[in-house]
């Protein structure tokens, strides 16, 4: 990353980017490439924490936009919410809520005020407003937020997450009731999404074990403490086999058995994990209710290889446990045998250096 971080800084200058100098805009800059570079090299320097240079950059990026396009267009909008993101990381937080503010403002006027942008971008203010010790307005814009996405009837992490703003903001402002029953909202769709197990919930418990005693409810407290307990047990043996020698046992480790094909389809297989994490999906492959894998061509003409292309199979039964788990499904439809199918090629593209070639997924990257 160092030398990424050497190309990005020498590229300051190739596109005409000083410090402080952000608003000298001339005619050659007000075009797509100029924009899509700047947005690149933003990006770059937000991921390597140097948010000074990322400020700079996306501050010409969005001023560039509003001349292009004018302060209405959703693009210049959403990289406004984009430059209100590194204000605060770089501890500017009046700037991040006034420019979030703006964007809440404009994204309700020329796109939407009902949609899941809108909801985000709420959410997004209440949060700043929040680490601006502005709390009775981070819960009035939390739960405007919160009133925008329950209407999309959609129960997924960003729900989720704008229930744990309510809950934290309502205990900020002495709302206890309140912000226990926001929490175990959230907790029910991070059950869903996430897993009991999973670090994120155990986490989330915490949270609401403290709203139960700062609001006086030292029974359900001490009931969650017990609870608490059991499942960080459970969480340390999460990976364990003998969880999966029943049917029961591996729906309930459905979760675990997504992560496992994550972390194999995106990490290279020489990782030292991976032959622990492909005993763990081949094993919960066999024993789930939830899942019926069909070995079908190209895969039959893998299993024909030898030796490293064998790993391939286990690649594919991934992204297959990958997609059914995730779409809810119990064998591939026609659009998940092409992704499943595409994902192993990426796979095998970044990994043939180290199997060496794979004649029939060799055929893939040739189109």
């Amino acid at each position: 990353m160092k030398n990424l971080s050497i190309i990005i800084i020498a590229l300051f200058w190739a596109v005409g980017i000083h410090a402080q100098n952000t608003s000298n805009i001339t005619p050659d800059m007000l075009n797509e490439e100029y924009c899509n570079k700047l947005d690149s090299m933003a990006l770059v320097m937000y991921g390597e924490k140097q948010f000074d240079n990322a400020l700079q950059l996306k501050l010409r990026q969005t001023e560039i936009l509003k001349q292009m396009k004018g302060e209405g267009d959703a693009e210049y909008i959403k990289c406004l919410g984009f430059l209100s993101k590194i204000y605060f990381r770089n501890d500017q937080v009046d700037k991040a809520v006034e420019t979030t503010q703006k964007t809440v403002d404009l994204w309700g006027q020329h796109v939407s005020d009902h949609d899941n942008m809108y909801a985000i971008f709420l959410d997004n203010l209440s949060l700043y407003q929040a680490s601006a010790g502005k709390n009775k307005e981070a819960l009035q814009n939390g739960l405007k937020a919160l009133g925008v996405y329950e209407k999309l009837l959609v129960n997924d992490d960003d729900m989720a997450t704008i229930l744990m703003h309510c809950a934290e903001y309502s205990w900020a402002n002495g709302k206890m009731g309140d912000a226990a029953k926001y929490e175990l909202r959230a907790l029910d769709i991070m059950k869903e999404t996430q897993g009991e197990l999973s670090d994120k919930y155990l986490e989330e418990l915490e949270y609401l074990k403290r709203y139960y005693q700062d609001g006086g409810d030292a029974d359900n407290a001490n009931k969650l403490e017990g609870r608490i307990s059991e499942l960080k047990k459970k969480a340390e043996n999460k990976f364990n086999l003998e969880e999966l020698a029943t049917a029961e046992g591996c729906h309930y480790h459905n979760h675990e058995a997504s992560a496992c094909a994550r972390y194999l389809l995106d990490n290279p297989l020489d990782d030292p994990q991976i032959p622990q994490i492909t005993t763990y999906i081949l094993t919960w492959s066999v024993g789930s209710p939830d899942i019926n894998i069909v070995i079908e061509s190209p895969i039959t003409d893998v299993l024909k290889g030898e030796g490293e292309s064998q790993h391939y199979l286990t690649a594919y039964i991934a992204a297959c446990v990958d997609y059914c788990l995730t779409h809810k499904v119990k064998e591939l439809d026609d659009n998940g045998k092409k992704k499943v199918l595409w994902q192993l090629v990426n796979y095998y593209a970044a990994n043939r250096h180290i199997t060496g070639q794979v004649p029939v997924l060799e055929e893939y990257l040739k189109d």
